[in-house]
């Protein structure tokens, strides 16, 4: 089995001689090592040539990380592509445990492995800090993981190695997407084909204060959440408009079999993804289509309840609330209907609990901000509440 590797970077001197290190020192190695250097200004030529032929240096313009991994792609000449960031470190069976899986179900569109953390010793090499446990939702079945990962990212690009025809299949990197663009290549890979957990780390993500993004759009790492925001939010315009409703069931149906209550919970399942997107005029929407879908007055199920609780948790959807307190104002609308009344009541609840949660990294002005958000949204689920106990 014939796999590249690719290895984007921009001016990490510092830290790619050990991420190429780790690669070529895979217990099952590449057939071939691409570099894609996007414009660096350091010494990051001069560290990868001393590789010789064991690595393939590219070089470009500055023009973010997507087009970097578009150009090298088209060098590419293995069957398999893993795309490592150049400043982690690789664990040597690596490839190896990838593969396996790969050669047991030839229709995997990719495979994914988690990783540990860990930070610059003083000899500047790596050193581990942390192993996370794995997510419970790697053990769920393929329908839950695909939806799941509509919301977040659980796992990264970097641990996966993906069929080339596969890549091939979901078309370029975007190059619009300065950050996040990993992602959503990840979403448009898990919408067409099946994938696998290995059931272990892949690498060590480094963990570093260094500036992140292109030339054109550079930010230090504090500023992440600020910068993930916006390109999330064009990664949910995307969603909403490229995938179908059915497939925020647990198991997909064709649309014309989609019954009048399935519908319902996809609706607010696509408006409990739209929250993590910073979505709201969406998010608005779908509610308020759900909440009409069923003509006689019905309970929402609790995947229902959970979700309109679970939307409130987000910090892109809290930062939507901090940005515009009222945002959340056409949601009374909400009042015209028994469901949608119970949404209500289920929305107030999760930002009241999210607002007292001690762990959260909330100011008190923040707390009180979600709480008088909830007040209005309290009201009007109580009278649904009154009207049915």
């Amino acid at each position: 089995m014939n796999i590249t590797v690719i290895i984007p970077t921009f001016n990490r001197a510092a830290f790619i001689a050990e991420s190429i290190e780790s690669i070529l020192n895979q217990t099952h190695p590449p057939s071939q090592v691409i570099v894609s250097d996007d414009g660096s200004t350091d010494d990051t030529a001069t560290v990868v040539c001393q590789f010789g032929n064991a690595v393939t240096y590219i070089r470009q313009d500055n023009g973010g990380k997507s087009s970097a991994v578009n150009n090298a792609l088209a060098h590419a000449s293995g069957d398999f592509v893993w795309i490592f960031d150049d400043d982690d470190v690789a664990y040597p069976e690596a490839l190896a445990q990838h593969l396996a899986l790969h050669e047991r179900d030839p229709e995997l569109g990719f495979t994914f492995g988690f990783h540990d953390y860990g930070v610059s010793g003083k000899d500047g090499r790596i050193e581990k800090t942390s192993s996370p446990q794995a997510p419970l939702i790697f053990s769920s079945s393929i329908s839950n993981q695909r939806l799941n990962l509509l919301k977040y990212c659980a796992f990264m690009l970097s641990a996966c190695v993906v069929r080339r025809s596969a890549l091939e299949a979901a078309g370029p990197f975007r190059e619009d997407l300065h950050r996040s663009q990993d992602y959503e290549m990840l979403i448009r890979l898990s919408q067409l084909f099946n994938f696998v957990y290995t059931g272990s780390p892949t690498y060590i993500m480094r963990k570093h204060d260094g500036v992140r993004g292109p030339a054109v759009d550079q930010h230090k790492n504090t500023d992440r959440r600020r910068v993930w925001r916006k390109y999330d939010h064009m990664i949910g315009l995307s969603i909403a408009e490229n995938i179908p409703l059915e497939r925020y069931q647990e198991e997909a149906v064709p649309p014309d079999s989609l019954p009048t209550a399935r519908r319902r919970t996809a609706l607010i399942r696509r408006a409990w993804v739209m929250a993590s997107k910073a979505n709201i005029e969406q998010l608005v929407s779908d509610l308020v289509a759900a909440s009409r879908e069923c003509a006689s007055p019905t309970k929402l199920t609790a995947v229902e309840r959970e979700c309109c609780h679970g939307l409130c948790d987000h910090p892109y959807f809290l930062m939507c609330l901090f940005d515009d307190p009222n945002c959340l104002r056409p949601l009374l609308s909400l009042r015209e209907s028994t469901a949608g009344m119970e949404m209500l009541r289920s929305i107030s609840k999760g930002l009241y609990w999210t607002a007292i949660d001690k762990e959260k990294e909330l100011s008190l002005r923040d707390r009180a901000r979600m709480l008088r958000a909830a007040v209005p949204l309290l009201i009007s689920g109580t009278q649904w509440r009154l009207k049915h106990e």
